[in-house]
């Protein structure tokens, strides 16, 4: 196997395993507010999050500027990584990945906002093992019209 071989094998969130990237997220939760979203319970953020798709991204057609809660930098996330059960939990994917010749994963979840900026929901590891290894990123992509907004009641 070489490196060109590798794939991940992007399938969409299991999106009731990320309610916690909002509620226990103090920064999230005030990024959020910042851009006109408010969640009061799981099932308000859910219905939003179920708006998304599974899409390609390609960040390197982001301005840093217009990206949020992505560490874009290799070298930044590898200070990320001095942190122990991050380190872990990227190191296991990684192995797996490099052992088996593919992983399944998860897409990351990113929120589309105003003025073309995207906030990194969740997913910064898998984003970043997918640009260690120059592999396609395809993302589950929540749209942010002010329809859908008003239609989910998630103006604060």
């Amino acid at each position: 196997m070489t490196l060109k071989s590798i794939q991940i094998k992007w399938k969409a969130p299991e999106l009731s395993d990320e309610v916690g990237e909002y509620f226990e997220n103090e920064y999230t939760k005030v990024a959020m507010k910042y851009w006109g979203l408010s969640f009061n319970d799981d099932d308000t953020l859910l219905s939003y999050l179920s708006l998304g798709q599974l899409q390609p991204l390609k960040l390197e057609n982001y301005q840093k500027s217009k990206l949020e809660n992505f560490t874009i930098d290799l070298k930044e996330f590898d200070e990320e990584l001095l942190e122990p059960s991050y380190k872990q939990s990227f190191s296991n994917m990684e192995n797996e990945l490099l052992s088996k010749g593919y992983i399944n994963l998860p897409a990351p979840i990113v929120l589309q906002l105003p003025k073309g900026n995207i906030y990194g929901f969740s997913g910064n590891r898998r984003t970043n093992l997918a640009r260690k290894y120059n592999l396609p990123l395809v993302v589950w992509m929540v749209p942010y019209p002010e329809v859908t907004l008003k239609e989910y009641k998630i103006f604060s």
